[in-house]
């Protein structure tokens, strides 16, 4: 055969240079590699050019070809190693083998997973095809469903068919390994097959395979080369096995890290649900939830709650545990979501816990309808946030002294945050301030630092709103206690609150300087804490203190962000005192006609809005339009913006200032337009070096 071979490429020689090309020798049979040894001498007789393929791979005869060729053809032997495809090739690649125009999904679906391998690309796009995921019309390709994740069976065939090959410790390695994820520790696969130094030669061996590689700047953590390895060797094994190698890896597990296992939670969590532990499993995906949570490290947060969830639900029915954990497990996946302005669903969540508790814990049933009647008041369901507090007072009943200190807590929490908040949003001043009087001597007596942050800024809120929101000493005396026992309290969340409350009050009263420095911590905290409201609200104070402090540029910076952070928050009421900024902004640069739009903006929101704490603030763009409207001689229309200033709930301003208004307006209502027009020409004057225009 060899002769006859070697005959038929001599005449081809003969003819002119000639290419021979030998691919996937990682499969070829010893005949064929002696075969393809044999040939290799005919380049040195003539224009011969010999083009060889194989995977990275240890395999005995490959590799002792290899070392004969790399011998005997030196002067002319080139090896050359494919790296894989940078991200942009990948697509390009992808582009070129749908041979059509395909949205950025269509291309992230063909390269998920596939790690710049050209063999893998193909191969998914046939699955896509096939499984009808990927269709094409005129206007191009496009996923018709949602993209299956499963690995391409050809695919499949070829990382068996390696993994096959290995020797049997090896191969006993990597099924462990995939049970582990694509990425692992020496020490929790230790835990699975056993330490010692056969595990290191076996990891060893499996990384030369091209199977894993080491992760770089860590000599104990390894990953799969690619995640479609790790995928299709876990999906070959049986469901026994698998159920086997999570348990090994579970009990394991906990076993190494007795004594600080909150560190591997969420792993825990994962392989005792593999294993069918389902008890173990809630309990560690709830530890992993809870440590997420402290971190602020909320989506992570949220997948671990959700994934106990979806543990504990099964077993609600059958199992009192399983059933007391759905509770809790809800109320705190509500808390984060939340976090996250994810209202709706945290509303969900807390509703169903509601459904679900036990009338036998009276106080946790109470704490969950508090939770749910601030979440509505938030949103401004004033009507369904009383509804709840009555639910959760009737729980309580009246103060009684014998009851212990989180019976106490959870009743000043239900009168304060809930009721007498309730009262204040809702302008109901008399009914505000009895709830905060029939708190007082409780408060006094048991109240904890977080009742008592409560109560301080709720009657700065309520004093404020009473005097139209001129802040005195008092108001600002009140700030600072509750940010005080916020501080004393420890809580960050609670003082990143305080923090925003006592710059809101000071930046009304016009301290500007501190109100920058409190507003500037709480956004630092608000930011490592995750709260996408707090965030909106401070964004938006900082837009007016940067513009009461004649900060252009700053109000520039500020107000297209506190836009958008309040369209994210889902907040719009919050928009309108950014939007109104953004009117003086463009006062300030001329752009007269982008004055009235945007003044218009923030008075339609406004007009709309049922939130106390921006509903005084129509000043920010009602003097721009003054302004405006008096230097383009439209009277009319400065002396109506104008009056607009003196009609609560807009923030008093300074008595000096008001009474050229209400001098300007009185002018005007006798017939006497030039004073009218002086009047407010003055107030303008003012306005702008008091700095509230």
């Amino acid at each position: 055969m060899f002769a006859a071979v070697r005959s038929v490429l001599s005449r081809l020689m003969t003819n002119g240079p000639t290419v021979l090309v030998l691919e996937d020798l990682h499969w070829a049979d010893p005949t064929s590699l002696r075969l393809t040894e044999e040939l290799s001498s005919l380049t040195s007789e003539g224009p011969l050019l010999l083009v060889l393929t194989r995977r990275h791979e240890p395999d005995p005869g490959a590799s002792v070809l290899e070392a004969s060729l790399s011998q005997h053809l030196r002067p002319v032997l080139r090896t050359v190693d494919l790296l894989p495809l940078a991200r942009g090739d990948e697509r390009h690649l992808a582009q070129l083998l749908l041979g059509g125009s395909a949205q950025d999904e269509v291309l992230d679906a063909l390269s998920k997973t596939t790690e710049g391998n050209p063999l893998f690309l193909e191969e998914r796009l046939s699955s896509l095809l096939e499984t009808g995921a990927l269709v094409s019309d005129e206007s191009g390709w496009h996923l018709d469903q949602n993209v299956a994740g499963a690995v391409p069976k050809a695919l499949e065939r070829i990382v068996r068919s390696r993994v096959d090959r290995l020797s049997a410790f090896p191969r006993e390695v990597i099924v462990a390994a995939s049970a582990l994820g694509a990425e692992f520790g020496l020490d929790a696969l230790a835990t699975v097959t056993g330490p010692g130094g056969e595990l290191a030669l076996a990891v060893d061996e499996l990384c030369a395979a091209g199977l894993l590689e080491q992760m770089r700047g860590n000599r104990t953590t390894y990953r799969f080369r690619h995640a479609l390895i790790q995928d299709a060797t876990y999906k070959g094994l049986l469901r026994d096995e698998r159920v086997h190698l999570h348990a090994r890896a579970a009990w394991g597990l906990e076993e190494a890290w007795a004594g600080r296992v909150e560190e591997v939670a969420a792993v825990l969590g994962h392989h005792f649900a593999m294993a069918g532990e389902d008890e173990r499993a809630v309990h560690f995906l709830e530890l992993a939830g809870d440590q997420a949570a402290a971190a602020f490290a909320n989506d992570e947060a949220i997948g671990s709650f959700r994934s106990a969830l979806a543990i504990a639900d099964k077993d609600r029915s059958r199992n009192v545990a399983m059933a007391r954990a759905t509770v809790g497990l809800r109320a705190k996946l509500a808390e984060v979501l939340w976090r996250r302005a994810r209202r709706e669903e945290a509303r969900e969540a807390l509703r169903e816990a509601i459904g679900l508790a036990t009338h036998s814990d009276s106080l946790q049933t109470c704490r969950l309808h508090t939770r749910l009647g601030r979440l509505e008041m938030a949103d401004y369901h004033y009507d369904a946030a009383l509804a709840v507090f009555d639910a959760a007072e009737r729980l309580l009943g009246d103060y009684q002294e014998g009851r212990d200190d989180g019976w106490a807590d959870q009743w000043l929490e239900t009168l304060l945050d809930g009721r007498a908040c309730l009262h204040i949003d809702r302008q109901e001043p008399e009914l505000a301030l009895a709830a905060l009087e029939v708190a007082r001597p409780v408060l006094e007596a048991r109240g904890s630092p977080a009742r008592q942050q409560a109560f301080y800024w709720l009657l700065a809120r309520w004093r404020a709103s009473q005097n139209r929101w001129w802040i005195d000493e008092e108001d600002i005396a009140n700030a600072r206690r509750a940010l005080a026992a916020a501080t004393q309290g420890g809580d960050e969340v609670d003082i990143a609150f305080a923090a925003r409350d006592i710059g809101y009050v000071l930046l009304l009263h016009g301290d500007l300087v501190e109100a920058k420095e409190h507003f500037e911590k709480s956004l630092a905290m608000a930011q490592r804490i995750g709260d996408t409201t707090l965030r909106a609200q401070i964004l938006t104070w900082l837009v007016l203190t940067a513009l009461r402090r004649h900060d252009v540029e700053a109000v520039r910076s500020l107000a297209p962000q506190a836009v958008a952070a309040g369209g994210i928050a889902a907040y719009p009421d919050f928009v309108a005192p950014a939007k109104a900024s953004l009117a003086w902004l463009a006062w300030q640069d001329h752009r007269l006609q982008d004055v009235v739009q945007l003044a218009n903006e923030a008075a339609e929101i406004l007009r709309r809005s049922v939130e106390p704490d921006v509903l005084h603030l129509k000043w920010v763009y009602l003097w721009p339009l003054v302004a405006l409207h008096l230097g383009a001689g439209q009277l009319p229309d400065a002396v109506e913006a104008g009056s607009q200033l003196l009609v609560a709930p807009q923030q008093r301003l300074p008595e000096p200032l008001e009474s050229l208004v209400r001098a300007a307006v009185a002018a005007w209502d006798e017939g006497r337009l030039e004073l009218a027009a002086e009047e407010l020409g003055a107030a303008v004057e003012l306005a702008q070096r008091l700095r509230y225009a």
